[in-house]
């Protein structure tokens, strides 16, 4: 069973694919590890009871993530999630790779989050390159969820 979670610092989207049978579809708070610890992410898991039931079940996991920008953050999910989804693979990278892999694919194209906050890459079907960062959610985020909360 794998396991794949989309999450922005709001909202997580989970989608479990087992071969062979249709894909679940999962929601918890979003985990980002600037705002979030390990505590508060095994505490939101542990209280969905749909990811607690499969839990032991699953044997890989994807999560692509808000603020999983560097090593040292994405560690903070990946410790939780392994504690929470034992036995299981857990990788951790940060949510313009999920745009990228579902934009783009092999191919060379420019992929785009918008939520809460808004974001934008070029890929030249091999690697990411960075764009030039805007200001985050708060400020000179234009096109994202909090820009127009503020209007």
């Amino acid at each position: 069973m794998i396991l794949v979670a989309d999450s922005g610092s709001t909202k997580a989207d989970w989608m479990l694919a087992v071969p062979g049978k249709s894909h679940e579809k999962y929601s918890t708070a979003g985990f980002n590890p600037y705002f979030h610890d390990e505590k508060f992410i095994l505490d939101e898991m542990y209280a969905n009871d749909d990811l607690r039931r499969i839990s032991d079940q699953v044997t890989q996991v994807y999560f692509y993530g808000a603020g999983c920008s560097s090593k040292d953050r994405n560690e903070v999910i990946r410790l939780a999630l392994n504690k929470f989804f034992k036995g299981a693979k857990v990788v951790v990278d940060h949510d313009i790779w999920a745009s990228v892999i579902a934009t783009c694919g092999d191919n060379p194209g420019i992929a785009c989050i918008l939520g809460t906050g808004s974001n934008s890459c070029y890929f030249d079907g091999k690697k990411l390159h960075k764009n030039n960062y805007g200001l985050g959610f708060i400020m000179g985020d234009e096109g994202s969820g909090s820009y127009y909360g503020k209007n």
